[in-house]
């Protein structure tokens, strides 16, 4: 099992620039919570509980809507700087 979250990157734009430290913050109390979940959730049986506090898997997504291309040319290269990668 997956816990799951999404950040709305629109919302930190201020005075049309990214808030950086905002977003580190909210990122970080996503994922402080997501693993509470992990902790606090109901597991039906015995191997999925084993398996999330072993491996502790979650997923946090971004939005990105045209809101943002509108602010600025960089936008692109804003957004794939904010994007996290793949750790395959």
């Amino acid at each position: 099992m997956c816990n799951l979250a999404s950040i709305a990157l629109p919302r930190f734009i201020k005075d049309g620039k990214y808030d950086y430290q905002r977003l580190y913050e909210i990122t970080y109390t996503v994922t402080k919570n997501l693993n509470r979940v992990i902790d606090n959730n109901f597991y039906p049986i015995e191997e999925a509980r084993n398996s999330n506090m072993r491996h502790r898997p979650i997923g946090l997504g971004v939005q990105v809507r045209h809101k943002i291309a509108e602010i600025s040319p960089r936008s692109h290269a804003t957004i794939a700087e904010i994007s996290p990668r793949s750790e395959s």
